[in-house]
């Protein structure tokens, strides 16, 4: 069994639906389903989905599983991330293997999407669980310039409902997640509530939102 874990480096809700592209006809039965089978763990970054019973909660992220069409998640801002798993191996061969479908926008004709990160494990212990090592995908951006590795942040619980969310980072950087009055629920993640910060750590892809505008690039 494989698992894959997907973080996504900007703030936004993301439609993710997953399916594998290939499968071992000879090897995997029929009654395999090409979509995920189980999600492990639903664990957003602060955001203004996040909470929504829409797109940022563990009920909602399971919807996922097996089929595209049944909505979206959000993973809040960066770091955010969902573990699932399928009920057959995948064999990494000559074209695509995995599909990640996401809520990419048009913009003056042309499909903006916000970059992530895409990690593999293999079940090697043969447990079940998502315990053994873990690879990160090198995606279009893995080797660009403005990509951070070892990037590290901190987001920080507001005393208030109704406060903007701290954060800092190893870059020497700090900001907040604003949030705005069409999403009034708490931007704080409900599995770190009984926490006055939490970290997230990993790779950084460069931000494609630019002063008066976006980058529009197709990862």
């Amino acid at each position: 069994m494989k698992f894959l874990l997907k973080s996504l480096a900007l703030t936004a809700i993301c439609g993710l639906g997953f399916n594998s592209c290939k499968k071992d006809q000879q090897e995997t039965p029929e009654n395999f389903s090409p979509f995920i089978s189980q999600v492990f763990a639903y664990v957003p970054a602060p955001g203004q989905f996040v909470n929504d019973p829409s797109s940022g909660t563990a009920e909602k992220a399971k919807d996922l599983i097996g089929g595209v069409d049944n909505g979206l998640v959000s993973l809040g801002a960066y770091g955010g991330y969902i573990i699932f798993g399928f009920d057959h191996s995948i064999k990494n061969e000559s074209g695509p293997d995995l599909g990640i479908f996401g809520n990419p926008v048009t913009i003056n004709g042309a499909e903006w999407s916000e970059p992530g990160i895409v990690m593999v494990m293999e079940d090697t212990n043969k447990n079940g669980l998502p315990d053994d090592t873990w690879y990160e995908i090198a995606g279009s951006g893995h080797a660009a310039t403005g990509t951070i590795k070892k990037y590290e942040i901190t987001y920080y619980k507001p005393d208030k409902l109704q406060d903007d969310i701290k954060w800092t980072d190893n870059q020497g950087k700090s900001g907040f997640i604003l949030r705005n009055a069409f999403h009034t629920q708490a931007y704080y993640p409900v599995w770190a509530n009984e926490k006055a910060s939490f970290t997230f750590n990993g790779t950084l892809l460069e931000n494609t939102f630019k002063d008066g505008g976006v980058e529009q690039q197709t990862f």
